[in-house]
């Protein structure tokens, strides 16, 4: 079911990557709207978190390279 969200609200995206169990989940923020589709801004609170958001980047991209050790 839609979601309504308002700017700025604060929300958690959780993505379970190609060929894993785990899921990622991230912190983010509503930048823009229209209707129900969201511009989100990911924000880490720490290097943790920040190499999440980083794999989402991949994932989004359609990079494979996400499973390669750095």
């Amino acid at each position: 079911a839609p979601i309504e969200m308002a700017l700025d609200d604060v929300v958690e995206v959780e993505f379970t990557p190609a060929y894993s169990a785990m899921p990622v989940r991230v912190r983010a923020v509503v930048r823009n709207r229209s209707r129900y589709i969201y511009g989100l801004e990911f924000q880490a609170k720490d290097a943790v978190e920040q190499e999440r958001i980083d794999l989402i980047g991949q994932l989004l991209r359609g990079s494979s390279d996400f499973r390669k050790p750095k």
